[in-house]
């Protein structure tokens, strides 16, 4: 683990709210040299590898191909935190009505660009549009241990998710 990783633990372990979260990540220079242990892609869909998890947060590499996406999830009541070190991400919002989800706003995330999401009623999904390989640093506050993913194919309803 580099010092940079070491440094951004300590400081987001410390860290008790959502402003302090992103004044960490707003102020942390990383890029992929930082993560090289980490950076491993996946044919099948982006890949999500784990730096640490301790009982108060969790740290994760998520590395994904031109076209890889996630669901659409939430994070139950974890935070969620990430940054962009290579490449850009789309970030879709969506907000919880009833069984469904609804689109809310959709946005770049170029080279360190963050972004903070909580609340079991915030839902997004995360997608490689561009022709160039991205990689993300995530940080998740306490570790997921459940969420919900919307299925599209099913009208958008939602089911229950448990992280393995």
């Amino acid at each position: 683990m580099t010092l940079k990783i070491e440094k951004l633990i300590e400081n987001l372990s410390a860290c008790r709210d959502i402003s302090s979260i992103k004044s960490h990540l707003s102020n942390v220079d990383l890029d992929t040299s930082d993560v090289t242990d980490y950076v491993r892609f996946e044919s099948e869909g982006y890949s999500r590898n784990r730096v640490i998890k301790t009982d108060r947060f969790e740290v994760l590499v998520l590395c994904w191909k031109p076209g890889q996406k996630s669901r659409i999830h939430n994070h139950a009541d974890s935070i969620c935190a990430f940054k962009v070190i290579k490449g850009a991400l789309i970030n879709t919002n969506y907000r919880q009505d009833g069984n469904n989800v609804l689109f809310t706003s959709a946005n770049k995330l170029s080279l360190s660009q963050h972004i903070v999401l909580s609340g079991v009623d915030n839902f997004h999904k995360i997608a490689n549009d561009y022709p160039g390989s991205a990689v993300s640093i995530h940080f998740y506050s306490p570790p997921i241990e459940h969420y919900q993913v919307a299925i599209q194919e099913k009208d958008g309803s939602l089911i229950e998710g448990v992280v393995l």
